[in-house]
């Protein structure tokens, strides 16, 4: 009984420790911005600079937490990304995920086919404004 004891202890420590994690889960085509670190360095990037860069588009999903992203020219960059060093990027306006570049089109298809063509058609101007 007392061997018991300390077990369920950790079980509930867990347990309320973890109610408020809220996993990241990325999907192809994704808009993402990636961890800015120095070459070279663990410590980040200095006081006053961003610590995140990007949008990058989520080219392909490589492993359970490895994925290779590109940019919106359609260069991909040169190795694959950790989901810890990753977060999902929320536009707050269309001019910030390029909507006419041909790459993101083509990678995105399902995601964004309708929503371009939308803007392209006018429609959408109507109902943001």
């Amino acid at each position: 009984m007392a061997a018991l004891k300390p077990l369920e202890h950790k079980r509930r420590v867990k347990r309320y420790f973890n109610r408020k994690v809220n996993p990241r889960t990325f999907v192809q085509g994704d808009l993402v911005l990636k961890r800015r670190l120095l070459a070279g360095s663990n410590l980040g990037v200095p006081k006053l600079e961003p610590n995140w860069e990007g949008p990058y588009i989520l080219r392909e999903v490589a492993g359970l937490n490895a994925y290779f992203l590109i940019t919106f020219e359609g260069i991909q960059l040169p190795r694959t990304w950790s989901r810890d060093g990753l977060k999902k990027f929320y536009a707050k306006s269309l001019a910030a995920i390029h909507p006419y570049t041909p790459y993101t089109r083509f990678v995105c298809t399902d995601l964004f086919e309708n929503l371009f063509t939308q803007i392209q058609s006018n429609e959408f101007w109507d109902i943001v404004y």
